[in-house]
């Protein structure tokens, strides 16, 4: 059954908000199966000679279609967060400090296409590695003597709290806001996908992390890395998928829709 967004003199806009959540869903699959297939055959392939189109379909680069895909489908996640947060400003009897949760994953998943876009937690860790490779020994600390002894990447250490933190909050906060059994099975879903990511790029940056493969295989340590890569990337677009569906069907549940003030303003005026 379709669910009226706005009714005005003589006038309903009306959706179906399941089959447009399982719409957006199975459209951003079929992006993301796309990369993977188009990295595959066209990048490393080979399916071109030409070294910048190659380069465009490199799923694992931070300068190709997959970081643009992964980055916008972010930020559609963080419009959909700001407008849950507006409603339920705006509802009777919420509680600032629901209200305060929800503001604070708005600005987070914010934050997360910004850094999809440019990098940024990569470009924080080298900045946290340059200011302890430059002290002297006797000025180090226990953080700089952690990051000596660090096998993986340092952006880990900058701010993998942060993130390790942002991922307690959610699975608390909104295990407390979901109310239906298959939500919280989405988010549980989507921290773990982003919990393997994570994984998989700590495998990545430790010497030698690919040893076993490459012996099982036979492969060379290139298409290991690479293949590695494209499924990290991969999982973390389908994270966050889930996560773009998991608040898209919080925000279409009843008495969060949205009226269109600017349409019944019109109305009025006629």
């Amino acid at each position: 059954m379709k669910a009226p967004l706005h009714t005005t003199a003589g006038m309903t806009l009306a959706v179906d908000p399941h089959r447009l959540i399982r719409n957006t869903v199975l459209f951003c699959l079929a992006c993301e199966g796309l990369l993977v297939a188009l990295d595959v055959f066209v990048y490393y392939g080979a399916g071109t000679s030409t070294r910048g189109l190659r380069s465009l379909f490199n799923i694992a680069s931070e300068q190709s279609l997959g970081t643009w895909f992964s980055s916008t489908q972010t930020l559609a996640v963080a419009v959909v967060l700001w407008l849950i947060r507006l409603r339920l400003r705006s509802t009777a009897g919420a509680t600032t400090g629901r209200v305060a949760g929800w503001t604070l994953l708005a600005v987070f998943f914010t934050y997360m296409a910004v850094d999809d876009a440019v990098a940024l937690h990569e470009h924080l860790g080298s900045a946290f590695e340059d200011f302890y490779t430059d002290l002297d020994e006797g000025s180090l600390g226990a953080v700089g003597r952690w990051l000596e002894d660090y096998p993986s990447y340092a952006w880990q250490l900058a701010v993998g709290p942060l993130f390790a933190a942002m991922g307690l909050f959610l699975l608390f906060f909104l295990w407390r806001q979901l109310e239906q059994p298959w939500l919280r099975l989405l988010l549980l879903a989507a921290l773990g996908c982003f919990a393997v990511a994570v994984g998989l790029d700590y495998v990545e940056g430790v010497y030698g992390g690919y040893k076993s493969v490459i012996v099982a295989t036979g492969w060379d340590y290139d298409a290991v890395q690479h293949g590695s890569r494209v499924i990290e990337e991969f999982i973390e677009m389908f994270g966050t998928t889930l996560f773009l569906a998991l608040f898209l069907s919080f925000f279409s549940r009843p008495g969060m829709d949205i009226h269109l003030r600017f349409a019944e303003r019109h109305a009025d005026r006629r």
